[in-house]
């Protein structure tokens, strides 16, 4: 089994990603999901358990007043009685009974109040247990169908289609991440989910210069979701300077240690037969809606992986799902690129460990030396 680094496991991100589009989607979307004005304004037809609880602080007021009704006479009898013979204890005990007689004083100021405006307090009360109640339904919902998707049954969660899609690609990370984890030999390290960041040029200037060659597809997406993220992120730019911490960008899947050096590992949920066009660029044919993105998100991956260990990354391997790899194995290799090797998703471990086998380094660069050669990321190191 693989060393793993960190404390993250598989998909873990994405799955945190894929649970907060839901949330949203459902308050949104579906009824009964989201507090309306129209059940803030009938909230009190919804029984919430919040008379109950005003009965208990209601109950807690009188026993305080009692107690403070009977202190204050006692104490004050007694305090005038014990002054003839000590001054000292004997004003501490008035002072103690005008003390409890303050306390009824605003006690009372209070209960006045309280009846003045019961009417807006009762609704409030009411609000508050009615958006609790509403809040703990889509919380529990949102965990059903989370657990549906990382079952692999997104098609029994009734989410559009576009999420459903999202949940198999990250069921494919999650499922790809323990394959490495429980097939590699144990002298490979591995770390998921590592999170890449932007350098802190403005918005506006990325997009008034187009990126560079390496990281234009990060603004212009490689998927129409994408490219609203990167839209936003213009927009945004307008404003001001992104710092590196605020303009999250992409993560890495699965980097890998290896005697062959670093290998980044990312996974693809694409349909259709992946190959390479006659200008060597990834595609799924001219007849597949989804070829104008495949080298885009190539590209992607590599920008990616030149964040990682200064640069000195061997090798990208695309864990294909979803579709077919033509030939089980394409490569691509650029002048000055790190290379990509595109495989079915099955095939990544023993494709990861033949290069490992025929690595030169006498052992793996330590994930923690990877880590720190990695500016401009985020890991999770064992603490």
């Amino acid at each position: 089994m693989a060393t793993v680094y960190g404390k993250t496991r598989p998909g873990q991100g994405g799955w945190a990603d894929f649970a907060s589009e839901v949330d949203k989607y459902l308050e949104s979307e579906v009824d009964g999901y989201a507090v309306t004005f129209a059940m803030r304004e009938h909230a009190e037809k919804y029984g919430l358990g919040e008379n109950d609880d005003r009965a208990k602080k209601a109950r807690k007021r009188t026993q305080r007043r009692l107690i403070a009704i009977v202190l204050f006479p006692v104490l004050f009898v007694l305090g005038i009685i014990v002054s003839l013979f000590n001054k000292g204890l004997g004003g501490i005990m008035m002072f103690a009974g005008v003390l409890a007689l303050v306390y009824l004083g605003l006690s009372g100021f209070r209960s006045m109040d309280r009846r003045i405006n019961k009417d807006k307090e009762n609704k409030a009360y009411v609000n508050k247990g009615l958006e609790k109640q509403v809040n703990e339904k889509r919380r529990a919902e949102v965990e059903r169908l989370v657990g549906l998707a990382r079952q692999g049954r997104p098609e029994e969660t009734g989410l559009p289609e576009p999420l459903q899609r999202v949940s198999r690609g990250y069921l494919a990370e999650e499922r790809i991440g323990e394959m490495l984890e429980q097939q590699l030999p144990d002298s490979i390290e591995v770390a998921h989910d590592v999170t890449i960041r932007t350098d802190s040029r403005s918005g506006l200037a990325k997009a008034v210069d187009g990126f560079d060659d390496a990281t234009s597809e990060l603004f212009y997406g490689t998927t129409p979701e994408t490219r609203k993220f990167g839209l936003a992120m213009g927009v945004i730019g307008m404003l001001g300077e992104l710092s590196r911490k605020s303009a999250v960008t992409a993560n890495a899947d699965h980097v890998l240690s290896t005697a062959a050096g670093v290998i980044m590992v990312d996974t693809k949920h694409w349909t259709g037969e992946l190959s390479l066009d006659e200008n060597g660029q990834f595609t799924a044919g001219p007849n597949h809606a989804g070829s104008q993105y495949r080298e885009k998100a190539a590209r992607t991956t590599r920008f990616e992986a030149s964040r990682l260990n200064r640069g000195d990354v061997a090798m990208i391997i695309l864990a294909v799902v979803g579709g077919t790899v033509r030939g089980g194995r394409i490569e691509q290799h650029e002048d000055g690129q790190i290379p990509i090797i595109a495989v079915p998703a099955e095939d990544v471990p023993r494709v990861v460990t033949e290069l490992h086998n025929a690595g030169r380094l006498r052992e793996p660069i330590p994930m923690s030396s990877v880590a720190a050669n990695s500016p401009g990321t985020e890991w999770y190191p064992q603490s």
